[in-house]
């Protein structure tokens, strides 16, 4: 199917899930009623986020499992609620790289659990890009997304600097119990559309990087551009170690100023 058709029904596709549940989910809009996260989850953003991702070569991981880190990163103890993975077989292994992460919650969780989410998925998005540039690979901007219940946040982490990592919070929306405000959600749409591009587009990369290294392996001769190139070797120089600290019930909630928002 031609890109543009499956992007048009990718549209389509998200406002009749929205339709779906304000019809056969309404509990999901009550906010008397303890919904899980996972009920967001299972009955609106896994079906949306896997029809997102049909006919591209990633594969998404639902339930929590650990990121697969690089040897400096390999304390990092996070669970992650979707990876969105790169896979390859070596010696007859599938290895899974991830190229993006996805948090859930509850619908309106407390501060504490908000920017703790938030930190989160910082982290494992800095854990994903300390993966590809220890590994060579030029690849030093990640966007993750966090859902609350029905609403949804799209963020960036990027390597800026020598042990500067930079993470904003870019773009909102919610789900609200009508279709009225359609421009609202074709917005969504797009956004959910461009954050599938920026994964395919970290993929792609990522494997033009095995296959080049690959290539380099097979040739016995070497050339001045077999050599890692400045701008990597400054990347991964940049680097720095993880640290998230424990959240407990006697955490003080965060500063409401804690994280920048570009929106």
């Amino acid at each position: 199917m031609h890109a543009e058709h499956s992007d048009y029904n990718f549209c389509i596709h998200l406002l009749l899930q929205i339709k779906s549940i304000i019809k056969n989910q309404p509990h999901l809009f009550d906010d008397e009623i303890d919904s899980s996260e996972w009920d967001f989850v299972v009955k609106f953003w896994g079906v949306v986020t896997e029809r997102l991702f049909h006919g591209t070569d990633l594969r998404l991981k639902w339930d929590d499992t650990h990121l697969t880190v690089h040897d400096t990163v390999s304390d990092l103890l996070l669970k992650v609620d979707l990876r969105i993975l790169h896979d390859r077989v070596r010696q007859r292994y599938n290895i899974e790289t991830d190229v993006g992460v996805f948090e859930a919650a509850e619908e309106e969780p407390v501060n504490a659990k908000y920017v703790g989410d938030r930190c989160k998925v910082m982290i494992e998005s800095k854990a994903v890009i300390d993966r590809f540039v220890l590994d060579g690979c030029l690849i030093d901007s990640v966007d993750p997304l966090q859902v609350c219940g029905l609403e949804i946040h799209f963020g960036n982490t990027t390597l800026a600097e020598p042990g500067l990592y930079v993470g904003t919070q870019f773009y909102t929306a919610t789900i609200d119990k009508s279709l009225s405000n359609m421009y609202k959600y074709l917005d969504l749409a797009s956004h959910l559309l461009c954050f599938r591009d920026q994964c395919v587009a970290i993929s792609n990369q990522y494997e033009d990087h095995l296959i080049s290294t690959r290539s380099k392996k097979i040739s016995t001769k070497r050339n001045i551009y077999d050599l890692p190139k400045d701008d990597i070797i400054m990347k991964q120089n940049s680097i720095r170690g993880s640290w998230n600290p424990p959240r407990t019930s006697k955490t003080p909630p965060p500063s409401k100023n804690l994280f920048g928002n570009d929106s």
